[in-house]
């Protein structure tokens, strides 16, 4: 019993871990609120949750704030322009969705719409997860990120799948968004490092050694 609750014992690693994720969930929301930091927010999220608290490593606050500030331009740009888009694509998912329960010759483009929206929810997140890991302009940011969802079809829609099990948990009980983005962004976290040993470079590798 007395191993259970060594600084190094597994009941210790679980609690710094969960202690990590309602900490960078905070964080995360605290940081969101003015709407358009969100995409500075998760980029900090996403490097925290890289940095930090998968390997239960404290300190998370002053990741997260590093992070933060590192990508704000940048992440802000992103945000805002993806934001248009995702925008533009549910009013277009309004209407479609409008006419087919009018039997509307517009209708027919409901389900484009629908992939439109979906597509752009999940790049906006690998956009965020890309910031955090690499240096490049906006143009090369997005483009890559479009890439990597496409190509990587199947992890994008386990992504998108967990995303909305995600919101389902926090319609249902409110009082999770205290620890949901950071679980869920350590299950991107897995997702992302393993599509990016595709784009790390040999210098990205030993820096991070």
């Amino acid at each position: 019993m007395k191993n259970v609750f060594r600084t190094d014992g597994w009941f210790s690693r679980i609690a710094d871990f969960l202690v990590g994720c309602i900490e960078v969930s905070l964080l995360w929301i605290l940081c969101s609120i003015p709407v358009v930091t969100i995409g500075a927010s998760t980029t900090a999220l996403y490097d925290t949750v890289h940095r930090n608290v998968r390997d239960g490593k404290g300190y998370a606050a002053k990741t997260f704030f590093g992070s933060f500030c590192a990508n704000f331009k940048q992440a802000t740009i992103i945000w805002l322009l993806q934001l248009a888009l995702l925008l533009l694509s549910a009013a277009d998912l309004f209407i479609c969705r409008s006419a087919l329960i009018e039997k509307g010759i517009v209708g027919v483009f409901f389900v484009g719409a629908l992939v439109l929206f979906l597509f752009t929810a999940v790049w906006m997140i690998v956009s965020c997860c890309y910031q955090a890991r690499f240096e490049q302009t906006v143009k090369a940011t997005m483009k890559n990120c479009a890439v990597i969802c496409i190509g990587k079809m199947n992890w994008s829609f386990v992504m998108l799948l967990f995303l909305l099990l995600t919101l389902f948990l926090g319609y249902l009980m409110p009082f999770l968004w205290i620890i949901l983005p950071g679980l869920l962004f350590c299950l991107y976290q897995g997702i992302m490092e393993h599509i990016f040993q595709d784009y790390l470079t040999a210098e990205k590798k030993g820096q991070e050694d």
